[in-house]
C-alpha cells in the first residue's frame, strides 16, 4: 500500500504539462479543487441565482447554468453543499423563489 501520494512531478509530469491553460472553447475557466468549487458556489448563489429561471435555457455564457458539474463529478463540492447553499439563499430572500423552485 502507498504511504503517501506521489507528486505529479515524481510521476514524471513536467512543469509545462502541469501549467493550467485556458481553453478558448469554454465559457468558464475551470480550476479544480474545493477552494475553486466553493468560490463558484458563492458566485452563482450570490450573483446568478436571482435570474436563473430567465437564463437557464441559454446555451452560451458563464452564468446561464451553475456549471457545478466538474466540481461535483470530482468530489470537490457535494450535492448537499449545493442544496444547503441554495436553502440559505431562499431563507435570505423570503423562501423559495421562481428561480429555486426546482
Amino acid at each position: 500500500a502507498l504511504k503517501s501520494t506521489p507528486s505529479l512531478q515524481k510521476l514524471g509530469f513536467t512543469e509545462q504539462e502541469l501549467e493550467i491553460k485556458a481553453d478558448s472553447r469554454g465559457v468558464l475557466p475551470f480550476a479544480g479543487g474545493e477552494k475553486a468549487a466553493l468560490a463558484r458556489l458563492d458566485h452563482f448563489t450570490n450573483t446568478a441565482l436571482k435570474t436563473y429561471k430567465n437564463t437557464r435555457n441559454g446555451l452560451i455564457g458563464a452564468d446561464y447554468s451553475s456549471k457545478y458539474s466538474p466540481w461535483l463529478a470530482n468530489g470537490c463540492v457535494s450535492p448537499r453543499m449545493v442544496y444547503w447553499k441554495t436553502r440559505e439563499y431562499e431563507d435570505s430572500h423570503g423562501g423559495q423563489t421562481v428561480h429555486t423552485y426546482w
